[in-house]
């Protein structure tokens, strides 16, 4: 028991690293690349970049449960980001951005989960009016309509005026708290009328304009990825909404 207790004491946690993380690091690596990879190239490429640190026991054959998730996530998951490409070997890469769009809706959604929140949107109201991408409420379990507390809109390729009618879309939802995610790579490949430093002032400044400096809040993939990270590695709902609200404070 002794060497336990020590571990324990020391803050590790034995433990085999989760789906989350194995499918977390091959999105990193082939985004990184930007090229298709095999099961044991992306291993290797997230070895020398340091990216295994910090994982959960992985054995001696990582590549093996990359090779397995991946699967796993092409087959039974609607929106997973990756596809399989090529022969012999099979590699690995990135859908499209339309994927690319709802992978990260999904990934808010399992954030929003993550942290205690309702994150199921009624397709009643002004839903229809306002198409949010995902939503995060607060359930009053006694009758009430659930609150909504932070709407997100997701921008993959969206132009200027698509980027006013996100702003639109978030004013119009009511919630005391928007987010606008901004997808770095997307507007790299796509959007290239500005540089993603520029973008990022455009919006900034168009929040600004609207008087919404505080109500609504800029982030990319990045802090999306880092916050599931953070919150979701088990993949399992460990905090209260009345815990998170000090936690996202901090990370504004």
């Amino acid at each position: 028991m002794a060497p336990t207790i020590c571990l324990i004491e020391e803050g590790l946690l034995m433990r085999r690293w989760t789906r989350l993380e194995v499918l977390e690091l091959t999105r990193r690596v082939l985004e990184d690349e930007n090229r298709a990879l095999t099961e044991q190239q992306i291993w290797n490429v997230a070895k020398s970049k340091g990216y295994h640190k910090g994982l959960g026991r992985h054995g001696a054959r990582p590549w093996i449960s990359i090779r397995n998730e991946v699967n796993r996530d092409i087959r039974y998951n609607k929106d997973t980001p990756f596809r399989r490409v090529g022969s012999r070997p099979r590699k690995i890469s990135l859908l499209s951005i339309e994927r690319v769009h709802a992978y990260y809706c999904r990934r808010l959604v399992d954030l929003g989960r993550s942290l205690g929140y309702d994150t199921k949107i009624p397709r009643t109201g002004l839903f229809h009016l306002a198409c949010p991408d995902s939503v995060w409420y607060v359930n009053t379990r006694v009758g009430l309509r659930k609150i909504p507390v932070i709407a997100f809109e997701v921008l993959a390729s969206e132009s200027e005026k698509a980027i006013r009618g996100s702003l639109t879309s978030l004013m119009l939802y009511g919630s005391p708290r928007g987010v606008l995610v901004l997808l770095t790579k997307m507007y790299e490949r796509r959007m290239r009328s500005k540089t993603v430093k520029e973008w990022k002032e455009y919006i900034r400044s168009l929040i600004t304009a609207l008087g919404l400096k505080g109500r609504v809040l800029l982030w990319d993939e990045a802090k999306v990825d880092r916050l599931v990270r953070q919150f979701a590695k088990q993949n399992a709902c460990l905090r209260k909404p009345a815990d998170t609200h000090q936690s996202l404070q901090k990370l504004r």
